[in-house]
């Protein structure tokens, strides 16, 4: 077991806020398995890593859009939504996928990964930048009143 760099402090303030996706993911049902739900402890490191990705994305996201350097454009997406939301798009659209339920089931028992759908809500959901991207109302599921907040 390698040694801990973190002091005793440090280690519980940081469980202690990881303790909010924990609860997050806990709190996620699939639609398909109504009587199973993921769990938040053991995928915890994988909804880490996908929270500090988007944030990283996006920071880099960010700074191209600033550059004026936002790459080739589609006409018809363009007419729809705005840049930064087509960001997040993608961003979602890579969790786009459909999983037989006897692989849901076997998944949920044992992947350090949430189902994807729940990788994409669980992220976005906690990620002020796409409420404010989508306009989504105070309160609702993707601008909770509070979020998970890591870093």
């Amino acid at each position: 077991l390698a040694a801990s760099w973190w002091s005793p402090e440090s280690d519980a303030a940081f469980y202690a806020k990881a303790r909010c996706l924990v609860n997050l993911f806990d709190g996620y049902v699939p639609p398909d398995l109504p009587a199973s739900t993921v769990d938040g402890a053991h995928t915890l490191p994988e909804n880490i890593a996908d929270a500090g990705g988007i944030r990283s994305a996006w920071a880099a996201w960010q700074r191209r859009s600033a550059a004026g350097a936002v790459g080739p454009t589609n006409a018809v997406l363009s007419a729809k939504f705005s840049n930064d939301q087509l960001f997040f798009l993608g961003f979602a659209q890579t969790w786009c996928r459909r999983v037989r339920v006897e692989r849901q089931a076997a998944k949920l028992k044992s992947d350090v990964h949430s189902p994807a759908r729940f990788r994409a809500e669980g992220t976005l959901s906690q990620f002020a930048p796409f409420a404010a991207a989508f306009k989504c109302p105070p309160g609702s599921r993707y601008n909770p009143p509070t979020r998970c907040s890591l870093w």
